[in-house]
């Protein structure tokens, strides 16, 4: 069996992102950390990483996010921006907007109807639901990102493989 690497690389802005990055990658652990600025010290700290925050309001104010200045995806990029630290093997994927909306623009692109999976109201359900410590254990959720599988959610699938890519060959290589 192929080794993998130590999966506290792989750091998540809040428990949703930290569901999700389990969820995708079938492991037991990952780091969340609370806030864009914490994701980027800890990625600071790691020779190789890869971390996942949301590109919402507050993302312009952080002057950290610029030691990120390869830009890898394409600038129109609808649901990503996926930047590297250009000296080291440090990734960071933004989503587009944040994630609840992100999956939620995933569940539309996909037809998929958020409110047979529990999440009333959406995106908004979702939120709210994943403020909670436990989110990451939420069946409801992993039920969802299955269903984006399943239906061959094209983003859903190519963060999925981002991530195993990372994984399997230690930050050498992402995409």
């Amino acid at each position: 069996m192929r080794q993998k690497a130590d999966p506290l690389r792989i750091i998540g802005e809040c428990y949703a992102e930290k569901a999700l990055i389990k969820h995708l990658l079938k492991i037991d652990r990952c780091t969340k950390v609370q806030g864009k600025t914490l994701v980027i010290t800890k990625l600071s700290h790691l020779d190789y990483a890869i971390g996942i925050i949301d590109n919402d309001k507050d993302i312009g104010n952080n002057n950290e996010i610029q030691k990120f200045s390869e830009i890898i995806t394409d600038a129109n990029d609808k649901y990503f921006i996926l930047k590297k630290e250009p000296t080291k093997n440090r990734y960071l994927i933004i989503l587009k907007p944040d994630l609840e909306k992100w999956i939620h623009n995933l569940c539309v692109l996909s037809e998929i109807k958020m409110e047979d999976y529990h999440f009333e109201s959406g995106f908004v359900g979702l939120k709210k639901k994943s403020k909670k410590m436990d989110f990451e254990n939420n069946h409801d959720f992993k039920q969802l990102i299955n269903a984006l599988i399943d239906r061959q959610n094209p983003e859903i699938l190519r963060l999925q493989k981002w991530l195993t890519n990372f994984n399997e060959s230690f930050g050498e290589n992402i995409l």
